[in-house]
């Protein structure tokens, strides 16, 4: 059985920008550490328990207002909204599972 090889990847989260984010609380995806698989299979991030503890958690649904760069916690997967290459103004939903 051969290992899996992933490789570090840039912040691929977009920066908050819209106003409303102004009022949601989240650390700076900066310093989380992102990785994929070589042959483009998923992404995983390693994040501190502190960052962590830092994001909401929504294990049953979804936080209400959609803009870019927001995040939060589902059971163990760190999911986020990103601009969407096929609709204008719209987005859709990114996820890194947390190792």
């Amino acid at each position: 059985m051969s290992e899996t090889q992933v490789r570090m990847i840039p912040n691929p989260v977009p920066p908050m920008t819209h106003p409303l984010g102004s009022g949601w609380k989240q650390p700076d995806p900066d310093s989380f550490k992102f990785f994929q698989e070589v042959s483009g299979g998923p992404m995983f991030v390693s994040i501190t328990e502190t960052e962590k503890s830092n994001l909401p958690r929504y294990d049953r649904g979804f936080p209400t207002g959609v803009y870019d760069g927001k995040m939060w916690i589902c059971e163990d997967v760190l999911v986020w909204f990103a601009p969407s290459p096929e609709l204008p103004d719209s987005c859709r939903n990114m996820v890194a599972k947390i190792i």
